[in-house]
C-alpha cells in the first residue's frame, strides 16, 4: 500500500510530498491513536475478536482477525522512524500468521527505508493492494462551513448518545464492534462528533 502525505493550508488545499521529519511525526501520532483506540475494547471483548496491538521495531503493528480488513490489520510507521529490517517484517508476518489473519497491510511509504523495503515486501509475496493520499492540516481555526441546501448539525458525541452513535457506524461500515466504541467517548483525547 502506497500512501503519499499531503499537506494543506489555508483555505485551498495545497497538494505536497511532506518532508521525513513530518512523515515520522503523522506516522506516530497515528499509530499511537489507533494503539490508545485498541487499548480502549474491554480485554474479554478484545481476547473475543482478536483485536490488539504490539510494537514490532518502531512500527505499531494492530491486529483484529474478526473484522477481516486488512485497515484493521497493519502495520504503521514501519521504515519511516528508521530503516526497516527483514528481521522486522519477518516477525510482522509470523505474528498475523499466527493470529489467522491473511489479510493485513505493510504500508510502502515515499518515506520508508531503507531502498530494498518493497523489494523485501514482494520477495515474501506481498503485493500491492491500493494507494491513498493522506490529507493532514495544522491546527489553526477551520474555513467557514459552504452553506448547503439542508441544515447539518454536528454535535459532540455524549454518554447519552454514545449507543446510537456506535450503532450508526457498525451499520454503515459492517462492524460489529460490541461496547468498544463506546468507551471512546469521554476517553482522553478522544472527541467523537456526529453529524445530523
Amino acid at each position: 500500500m502506497s500512501e503519499q502525505p499531503i499537506a494543506t493550508t489555508g483555505r485551498a488545499m495545497e497538494a505536497r510530498p511532506v518532508d521525513p521529519a513530518t512523515a515520522v511525526r503523522i506516522e506516530a501520532a497515528e499509530g499511537r491513536a489507533w494503539v490508545d483506540c485498541y487499548a480502549a475494547a474491554p480485554l474479554d471483548f478484545a481476547a473475543e475478536i482478536g483485536l490488539g496491538s504490539r510494537e514490532v521495531d518502531g512500527a505499531a503493528v494492530l491486529a483484529w482477525a474478526a473484522s477481516g480488513r486488512r485497515y484493521f490489520s497493519r502495520a504503521i510507521g514501519l521504515g519511516v522512524a528508521r530503516p526497516a529490517t527483514e528481521e522486522a517484517i519477518d516477525e510482522i508476518i509470523r505474528g498475523y500468521d499466527e493470529a489467522g489473519i491473511s489479510m493485513f497491510l505493510l504500508q510502502s511509504l515515499p518515506h520508508c527505508g531503507p531502498a530494498e523495503y518493497e523489494g523485501w515486501l514482494h520477495e515474501r509475496g506481498l503485493e500491492p493492494f491500493d494507494a491513498q493520499d493522506r490529507v493532514i492540516r495544522g491546527s489553526e481555526a477551520s474555513p467557514p462551513s459552504v452553506e448547503v441546501e439542508r441544515a447539518l448539525l454536528v454535535e459532540p458525541v455524549a454518554p447519552e448518545t454514545a449507543d446510537e452513535w456506535a450503532g450508526f457506524i457498525q451499520r454503515v461500515y459492517r462492524l460489529n464492534t460490541g461496547p468498544w466504541l463506546q468507551r471512546l467517548v469521554g476517553r482522553p483525547g478522544w472527541h467523537s462528533y456526529a453529524v445530523r
